[in-house]
């Protein structure tokens, strides 16, 4: 299992809170409402001083600066656009920068001029930002059949990109994970705008902010680029590289909660079986040379309680893994038993069942018995391919995890589900041949004596 708390309980909340990975109406609302213009900062100051930190750094082959009226006043009208473009874009960077957000393309390093002004990784990770940059009093524009700044645009925007022929492959693999992101839900497109008054900037300010879903549009490009020879390898990259940022996305504290409860209650179940499993192997132990039992049979039954202490132990393990202030070691092997949880539990059920089968085949055991003991691991086999079904039917149509993954996070929760209905089935079972035969020896006694009463 990947992660007991972290990973497969993340996807069950995702099940729940999914509307629809997919629509099959009409195209999703592209624009949602615009907010407000306003300041992202107390107080206005100057660009050189509140960016000091910046220059020599790797956003921009130029340093912040906070006035360029020298160059304003020296240039044509035509020069002037060119320049208020640089200025927006270098707002942006500084906007971007005090964010914490990460920079994945920019105003520099690209070879064609179209696509995104910037796209940025957002804090809180698997959070891709569109970003146009505004210098001035520029309006933004409508390309491709939708309005700068926003999710539609962006999508479109690096569709476009994508097919180029001339479009580098960090450009194009920023773009691409910007497709992943909005297929997956987690887009988001900001306008930010810097005035300035004959070339000394003033305070970059959000316009405009758009969350819109466009599911739809993005999984239609993705189509279409799959099959273009100079997209489809760009594609494939940024869409891992977003599968990995996605994987880093940390659950809430509440569902990091319902994990580590829903795996020590797990533990808990399952330690309980394990121990009338070892009671089982010591009386087998005891029954050697006696009527059927062979020490083949008694040891086979060790190693099952044996597994099974060890599938317990790896279920209780794995939220160690979310426990900040335990020692890296633990964590490490927390992340470890989660990792393997879900093979080695479907190892002790194909034991438990071969074991039984051919318990019954020497017949040690009645037909009801038998059910009993293989009702076991047919619901962990079922709750399990469930599990997988819907984990890759959700992983392949939202987008961000993969059809794959998607399975095997899954597959997880449907081991996890599958213990406590394994006890429902299991009390089932022994309740209904209990009173099966009750029945049957009643039936058998009441034969018996009409038998020897006709008899006398």
């Amino acid at each position: 299992m990947t992660s007991i708390g972290r990973r497969f309980l993340c996807l069950l909340g995702c099940l729940g809170l999914l509307v629809g990975p997919l629509p099959l109406g009409g195209q999703e609302r592209a624009v949602a409402p615009i907010e407000s213009p306003r300041r992202e900062s107390p107080r206005p100051v100057g660009l050189t001083e509140a960016s000091s930190s910046l220059k020599g750094g790797s956003m921009f082959r130029y340093d912040f600066r906070s006035n360029f009226r020298a160059e304003w006043l020296g240039v044509s009208p035509q020069e002037r656009v060119l320049l208020a473009k640089r200025i927006g874009d270098q707002g942006t960077a500084w906007w971007a920068r005090q964010r914490g957000l990460k920079r994945l393309c920019g105003a520099t390093g690209r070879d064609i001029p179209q696509g995104l002004d910037g796209i940025y990784l957002g804090t809180n990770r698997a959070r891709v930002v569109a970003v146009e940059s505004k210098g001035g009093s520029s309006e933004p524009s409508f390309n491709y059949g939708a309005r700068q700044g926003t999710n539609l645009y962006a999508v479109r925007a690096a569709r476009r990109v994508l097919l180029s022929s001339r479009a580098n492959l960090a450009e194009k693999v920023a773009h691409a994970r910007l497709l992943a992101a909005a297929r997956a839900g987690r887009l988001e497109s900001v306008v930010v705008r810097t005035e300035h008054v004959r070339g000394r900037p003033g305070w970059p300010m959000v316009e405009s902010i758009d969350k819109a879903g466009v599911r739809l549009e993005a999984w239609r490009a993705m189509n279409e680029l799959e099959r273009s020879p100079v997209a489809v390898s760009a594609l494939r990259l940024g869409r891992a590289k977003f599968r990995a940022d996605l994987a880093t996305v940390p659950p809430s504290a509440g569902l990091q909660g319902l994990g580590a409860t829903a795996a020590f209650g797990g533990a808990a179940l399952m330690g309980w079986q394990a121990y009338q499993e070892s009671l089982e192997a010591r009386d087998a132990f005891g029954e050697v040379g006696s009527g059927d039992m062979t020490l083949g049979m008694a040891t086979a039954r060790t190693g099952l309680a044996a597994m099974r202490w060890a599938s317990a132990g790896m279920l209780g393990l794995a939220p160690a893994q979310l426990v900040q202030g335990l020692p890296s070691g633990l964590r490490a092997a927390g992340r470890v038993a989660g990792k393997y949880f879900l093979p080695v539990a479907a190892g002790v059920e194909l034991f438990d069942a071969g074991i039984a089968l051919h318990e019954y085949s020497e017949g040690m055991m009645t037909w009801g018995e038998f059910c009993r003991r293989a009702a076991g691991p047919t619901v962990f086999a079922g709750s399990v391919t469930v599990g997988a079904g819907v984990g890759a039917l959700v992983g392949a149509l939202a987008g961000g995890a993969g059809a794959a993954p998607g399975a095997y996070l899954g597959g997880n929760v449907g081991a996890l589900a599958a213990i406590p209905l394994q006890y429902a089935v299991d009390w089932y079972w022994s309740d209904y041949f209990e009173e099966l035969d009750s029945r049957g020896y009643a039936a058998m006694a009441t034969a018996l004596a009409k038998h020897y009463g006709a008899g006398q």
